[in-house]
This record gives structure tokens, sequence and C-alpha cells, in this order.
């Protein structure tokens, strides 16, 4: 695939794929410096030659002058030939050396040598090998040879000394550019596997990894993401908008940073890990990972949630399924009443609808009977007392189960959704505590200051239901005692 000698990738393509980067990255930015280097040489030489009148000094500084637009025509007009501009810049470069002025010291001359090489040294490095190869050669046998017409009397280990540097210089070059080239087949090595793992995740998700040197992310790909992320910029502004929930409200671009550092120190993978962010004033959970490497990369995924909406006949089927015969057909009837009379009404339709269930609840829990409560099965029906709402449920929520009063828990749901006053609802479990007797429920939304005072009213009569409630403007938590978890839990 690459040449040995030439170190010239034999697919042309190829080859013309990484002579564009290398122009973008390497020799268009050096082009330009050299073009301000050497303004700012033309500045300095011509005020100081205007000031002695020499007119040796007016010839060079008209020399590097029109250097300079040749250059700024070049990168402007043609670009691609900045490669060989810069091997003619190299050899322009020895004029000055190879000048001889007797009313200069020896010192001149070995501080000026000295600034030539390393200047040609530049240019050199960032050209292709067989540049490399025929800037060194011509270049050190020109020197050699100015060397032996000035100085007869000659070491011949000096000129085998000579062919020796050059031998080293030679095969430094070449195992830089082989590094660098190879360099570039693992990048796009690694472009390919990001497209493959982007095809085959269904998931919406980003992909972006972290670039060690700049302390930046670099995005990598998206796919179905929530927000727009095409770009670098518009991932940052993902980042620093997406706010966590537990972590002082830092944004998840600083969280994200220490997770790193973290990552730094222990050398290993961060693999699904859930977390709770506020994006635009709604809750969202998502999964992150962190996989090693030079540049870590960070994939963060999020689930498709699907409301479904239970409409006509499932609703009283649902209904009927949940509750006793006695109020199977007064809810009945009373629904078919308002829905022929009031089809426009349909708020006082609910609102009748929470009162009956509401005391139905309260009948309900004076018989002081513990069940298996199902929080699934419990959303699932809140669902249909407030359609106007999406409700989501973090994973570990799906299967949890529990024994407790189910109907003080519906009274309990039903006060803190009817003080809640945005559009979704995010529901999120908390285990981990001393006691295992004790779970936290999560429950994320706007609330404000006169719904504080007014649930904390109207639940100080089922205060014997739970342990502890917090309250803020963004979720409350709701701390429940249970006698043991069941299903997927621990007992």
């Amino acid at each position: 695939m690459i040449n040995r000698y030439t170190l010239q990738f034999k697919d042309y393509k190829l080859e013309e794929k990484y002579q564009e980067i290398q122009l973008r990255e390497k020799r268009k930015p050096l082009v330009q410096k050299i073009i301000y280097l050497t303004f700012l040489v033309v500045l300095v030489k011509g005020t100081f030659s205007i000031i002695t009148q020499s007119l040796d000094e007016i010839y060079g500084t008209i020399g590097y002058f029109v250097s300079d637009l040749c250059l700024i025509a070049i990168l402007i007009i043609k670009p691609q030939y900045c490669r060989y501009a810069l091997m003619f810049v190299n050899y322009l470069m020895m004029i000055p050396y190879l000048r001889a002025d007797d009313g200069k010291n020896q010192f001149h001359y070995q501080l000026a040598s000295a600034l030539i090489v390393a200047f040609q040294f530049v240019i050199i490095t960032s050209g292709e090998f067989i540049d490399a190869l025929i800037q060194v050669l011509s270049i050190f046998s020109i020197y050699l040879a100015y060397f032996i017409i000035y100085q007869p009397n000659f070491s011949y280990a000096f000129v085998l000394s000579t062919f020796l540097i050059c031998f080293l210089l030679l095969f430094s070059f070449y195992q830089n550019v082989a590094a660098e080239r190879s360099k570039f087949q693992l990048t796009l090595i690694n472009e390919q596997w990001d497209k493959i793992l982007l095809s085959m995740v269904t998931e919406p998700c980003v992909i972006f990894n972290f670039d060690q040197l700049r302390h930046t992310f670099i995005l990598k790909g998206s796919f179905s993401f929530i927000v727009k992320c095409n770009t670098n910029d518009e991932l940052k502004n993902f980042l620093r908008k997406s706010k966590l929930t537990f972590h002082k409200k830092i944004n998840l671009e600083n969280f994200l940073y220490k997770q790193i550092d973290k990552f730094d120190k222990q050398d290993n993978n961060i693999i699904n890990q859930s977390l709770i962010i506020e994006l635009n004033q709604k809750a969202q959970e998502i999964t992150y990972s962190i996989f090693s490497g030079t540049n870590p990369i960070i994939l963060i995924k999020m689930d498709q949630c699907k409301c479904s909406k239970i409409i006509g006949e499932q609703q009283n089927l649902i209904i009927e399924q949940q509750f006793q015969f006695k109020y199977q057909v007064l809810l009945k009837s009373i629904y078919q009443q308002f829905k022929m009379i009031l089809v426009q009404k349909t708020s006082n339709l609910k609102g009748l609808f929470k009162l009956i269930i509401y005391h139905y609840l309260q009948e309900k829990l004076e018989q002081k009977q513990i069940k298996q409560v199902n929080l699934s099965k419990v959303f699932s029906n809140l669902k249909l007392l407030y359609t106007q709402k999406s409700i989501i449920l973090s994973k570990n929520l799906l299967d949890f189960t529990f024994l407790g009063y189910k109907e003080a828990l519906f009274l309990i749901l039903i006060e803190i959704f009817e003080c809640n006053i945005s559009n979704q609802v995010y529901i999120q479990i908390n285990t981990d505590f001393q006691d295992e007797k004790q779970f936290e429920m999560l429950i994320f939304g706007i609330y404000n200051e006169k719904a504080y005072k007014i649930l904390r009213q109207r639940l100080e009569k089922l205060q014997d239901y739970f342990n502890n409630l917090y309250l803020t403007q963004q979720y409350i938590s709701l701390v429940i005692t249970h006698s043991s978890f069941i299903g997927n839990k621990r007992f």
C-alpha cells in the first residue's frame, strides 16, 4: 500500500487525501508564518537601510519584499504549489551564506549559518521524504563544494562526517514521514469504525472524543439525537446547556471533564452509567460511556420513550379492571353523559373523574391493607388522569415492586401531580440507603412557591405513609418505607 522507497501511497486517491491534509494543517500555516516573518524583516531592514542610506541593504529589502509578494500570490491562487514554493525558499536562503563579505567578522557568519540551517530544517520537515532527499543531498553538496573551493587544505575526515550526517538526517526524515503516514492510516481506520458503530446503533446517541492536547471535545458523529449535533460548536452548546440535577447545577461539559480526570487515574473504562440532565426545562435520562485511549471516546445514549395515548373503549376497559363494580356503572354512565353534553369541556370531565377516584381511594385506605405495589402500573394508571402530561419513567423503576399501601401512594401522587405545572414529568427511584427498607422517589417537574404550601398542607393527613418530603422548584423527593423488595430487588 506504501512505496517503501518514496513513502507514497500506491492508491492515488489516498495519496491525494493525505496531501490535502498536509497542505491544510502544515504547509499553508508554515507559508503564512514565513510571510509574516519576511514582512517583519522587510520593515526592519527597510527602516535601517533608509537611515544608513545603504544601497546594498535596499536591494536586499526589495528582494525580501518581492519574495513575500510571490508567496502571497501562490497562497491565494495556487495553494497546492506551497510544497514546491517552500523548497524554492529553502534554496534562496543559501544566498546570504554564499555571498562573501570581508567586512563581516567570523561570529556574524557563525550566527547567520546557524539561523539558516535551522530555517532550512523547519522547511524540510514540512515536506515529503523525496523532497527531503533532494534538498539534503543538494544543499549539503553545495555547502561542501563551497567549502572545498575556499578551503584548499581541508580534512577528508570532515568530508566523511558531512556524508554521515546527511545519511543520519535522511534516516531520521524517513522514520518521521513513515510514522506520520502510518498515523494517517490509523486515523482513516478509526473513522471507518466510527461509521460502522453509528450504523449499528439504533438508539439516539452522540459520539465524540476528548483531545488531550487542546483540552476540548471533538465530535465524531451523531444518530437521531435529541438536539442537533453536527459540528463541534453544536456539541459544545449541548454539553454546556445540559445541567445536572444532583451536582449543584454544574453542566454536562464540566461533569465529563471531572469524569475523564478520574478515568485517567483509574485507567478503567466507564460503561453505561445513568445520569439525569435538565435540558430546555425538561428532565432527560442519559447513559454515558468513556472508553480508554490516547484521546478517550465518549458515547452518550438516550432511550426512546413512547407515550401511548389511550382513548375511547380502551380507557373504559382499564378503568373497569382497576376499580370495583359499584363504581364501574357510575363512572361509565357519567362519562357517557358528559361526553355527549360537554364535548368541548373536557377539563370538567377530567376534574370529575379525579374527584370520584380520590374519594374512592380514601375509602379503600381506611381498610389498611398492605399490597404488592408495582410502580410501573401505578404510573400507567396516573396517565389516565393526567393525559396532558408526558410521564417518563427511569429504567430502574420499570420492574420496581414493593409491599405497601397502594391507595396511600396513589393519593400522594395525585396531590403532587396537581401541584406540578410542567407538561413533562420524569420519575426516578433511588435505593442507595443504609436502611434497606427505604427508597426515594424523585419526581422532576416545575413547582412554584405557592404550590409548596398547598402541597404540605394537603399531605399532612398522609404523613404516616412516607418518611420524608423535600421540595424544590425542579423536583420533589419522597422517601417511603416498605417491608421488602420483590421481584428483581433485594429481600
